[in-house]
């Protein structure tokens, strides 16, 4: 009777474990999707200004969300390129987004921009 309890406790746990894992994955992913938004903006303002810690700062952030789109990782990887020359500290994050590929689908793209 022991063994039993004991086997029914654990496969509690088990999937208690499995939700909490679920919702804070869930949470990760809808704060992605919200920060991608805010990140680029502030991107696209770093270089503007041709703010070059700020350039790699949100630069490194972007590429690394799973929610960035082609469009952006080729304007990323155009800024980064432009810049090379005169700031070497570019050149590792530059080195990830001439291989990074976008993973949104068109219905995925469309949800969280708006297009």
């Amino acid at each position: 009777m022991e063994v039993e309890i004991i086997l029914f406790i654990v496969i509690i746990l088990c999937f208690v474990f499995m939700i909490i894992t679920q919702i804070v994955f869930w949470k990760q992913r809808q704060l992605a999707r919200e920060r991608i938004i805010t990140d680029w903006a502030k991107f696209l303002n770093a270089e503007r200004f041709n703010d070059i810690k700020s350039i790699k700062l949100y630069g490194d952030k972007l590429i690394w969300n799973r929610y960035i789109s082609q469009e952006q990782i080729d304007r990323l990887n155009e800024v980064l390129a432009s810049r090379l020359e005169k700031h070497a500290s570019l050149e590792s994050l530059y080195e990830v987004t001439k291989n990074r590929r976008s993973y949104l689908s068109d219905d995925e793209r469309g949800r969280i921009y708006g297009r």
